[in-house]
């Protein structure tokens, strides 16, 4: 009992769930012992962990795999400062039939290549708008680059809607984050 509630089987999956995504599968900084703690009484309360990571991370649609597909064919690494982009097309989401929820992990394929401190997912949302995610790793704070542009987060992970094409913001933003970079 917590706060003089039962934890169901139901408040459990809706729990875990809130910790699994947060910590991206429990592999984030945010992954602390309490945080376990937590997972493992909702465990206890019902949860069933591999029925969770099933539903949660593998079990996609062809759609987003197609999409995946296409973006990854749009990375462009700068390893000399660590550095790495990936872009989704104006349309892309609706040719796959794909929402915008789909695209989530898409900024960790870049952000795992080996070197890589500062990952950058450009989403052209046509109408001259572009949504960047930054995701970044060690002591690059994605969160000071975001806010540049009018955006936020926190420091691992944050995101901004930037005025644009995609060819400019993409320039703009990518300057950026290279001054930045190249300072630390």
């Amino acid at each position: 009992m917590v706060l003089g509630l039962e934890i169901t089987p139901a408040i459990a999956t809706a729990l875990y769930t809130a910790l699994l995504t947060d910590t991206g599968g429990f592999r984030f900084s945010n992954t602390s012992a309490r945080c376990l703690a937590v997972a493992s009484h909702l465990i206890a309360a019902g949860v069933e962990p591999e029925t969770m990571y099933r539903r949660i991370y593998a079990s996609v649609s062809i759609g987003r795999i197609r999409l995946l597909s296409e973006a990854l064919g749009t990375v462009e690494v700068d390893s000399a400062i660590g550095l790495a982009t990936i872009e989704v097309q104006a349309g892309q989401l609706e040719r796959h039939n794909v929402i915008p929820e789909h695209l989530d992990g898409v900024a960790e394929y870049p952000r795992s290549i080996e070197g890589t401190r500062l990952a950058l997912l450009f989403r052209d949302l046509g109408h001259g708008k572009v949504k960047v995610s930054f995701r970044s790793i060690g002591s690059v704070d994605a969160n000071a680059i975001a806010r540049r542009f009018g955006g936020g987060g926190h420091a691992k992970a944050a995101g901004a809607l930037v005025e644009g094409s995609l060819a400019e913001v993409k320039a703009k933003v990518a300057a950026a984050a290279r001054e930045v970079l190249l300072q630390g």
